[in-house]
């Protein structure tokens, strides 16, 4: 990194009046920051988010193959949501594998609850008609509570052999437990004015903290009233980079960052774009409100190579054609260059392919 330096450490709080990161490490000294950007994520336990641990390609790989083998060896599984991340991965493991008993729990009554205010019923409609004939159960309205994701093996990303009980006092024996539900915003280490009742950062249209302007919050940790999509990149990314810009020329100018210029404001979509791959050769997708299609265009556009390609350009620079694995002798070196797919879609190319 040319302008710049990687630390490594686990925070355990932010602190803006010093403008000081602290680490758990009482060795570890504090951070000072004259801009923060806080893109801390969410917290959930799907096998496509890799334990923290796991720094080498070749133990990426056998983590991979665990869930794998894992999903090969059961006969009924059980996914705990309902999102976009846990449809695409019931999908692709109906792809794979005809005979398996796939359901998906959720206590909203609807799947896609979190986006569902800006999909449209003919969505809606063809989804649950897709599902159907894919024979991918879907149970609403009930709420998970034994086991909870506490009870998650951080390590394997799954749960085996175990019985899932409802609050509506269903129980479902399963094979194989997936938590495809998002767990919290990781927003723990940060001071409580920045965080609303949702657990979120808020955030105004120029990416900053509500009565902070010198903070900055980006990606699902935010407050924005829409799906967090990796599609809405090329259009966020600009804004905050710009307004970053602006307050540090503020900064230097010795100026609060409140008195920065000329900011750029993100525009909310106000329909959602979505495209919903049920493995390599189905799915639903909504391009308008009114205009809604189905398997050629979703796997054409998605479902065929969940998007590698373009994710392997957007993070290293290079074409798709430039891409190069690591050989035998490599794999146990870390990887220094990102692997071709994001964490989502490593996790729909790995569990439904290794």
């Amino acid at each position: 990194m040319k302008y710049g330096r990687i630390v490594v450490g686990e925070v355990s709080r932010v602190c803006e009046k010093t403008k000081r990161i602290h680490f758990h490490d009482a060795e570890q000294s504090p951070l000072h920051f004259d801009i923060l950007v806080a893109a801390t994520g969410v917290l959930n336990l799907t096998p496509g988010e890799l334990p923290n641990d796991i720094k080498l390609y070749r133990d990426m790989k056998r983590h991979f193959e665990r869930v794998s083998h894992a999903i090969q060896d059961s006969s009924r599984i059980v996914i705990v949501g309902a999102g976009p991340g846990a449809i695409q991965l019931a999908g692709e493991i109906r792809a794979r594998y005809a005979d398996k008993e796939i359901t998906l729990i959720t206590a909203s009554s609807t799947p896609m609850s979190s986006c569902v205010a800006a999909l449209s019923n003919k969505f809606h409609i063809q989804l649950r008609e897709k599902l159907q004939q894919l024979r991918i159960r879907i149970i609403y309205n009930e709420r998970v509570v034994q086991p909870t994701f506490k009870n998650i093996d951080e390590r394997d990303r799954f749960l085996r052999n175990t019985t899932v009980n409802t609050d509506g006092n269903l129980s479902l024996p399963a094979d194989l437990l997936i938590w495809s539900a998002p767990v919290r915003t990781r927003t723990e280490v940060f001071p409580v004015e920045w965080i609303n009742e949702l657990g979120e950062l808020t955030v105004e249209a120029t990416f900053q903290l509500r009565g902070y302007p010198e903070v900055f919050a980006f990606g699902d940790v935010t407050s924005l009233p829409e799906t967090k999509q990796a599609e809405t990149l090329p259009s966020k990314v600009p804004v905050i980079v710009h307004n970053i810009e602006q307050v540090a020329i503020a900064i230097q100018a010795g100026l609060h960052g409140s008195m920065a210029k000329s900011l750029k404001k993100y525009r909310v979509r106000e329909r959602e774009l979505i495209c919903l791959p049920l493995g390599p050769e189905a799915g639903v997708s909504q391009i308008t409100y009114s205009r809604v299609v189905g398997d050629k265009y979703t796997s054409d556009a998605k479902g065929k190579d969940l998007m590698s390609d373009q994710f392997w350009s957007l993070l290293t620079g290079r074409q798709p054609s430039d891409r190069k694995f690591l050989d035998e002798d490599e794999r146990g070196s870390e990887c220094s260059a990102p692997h071709p797919s994001t964490a989502a879609t490593m996790e729909m190319e790995a569990l439904a392919q290794v």
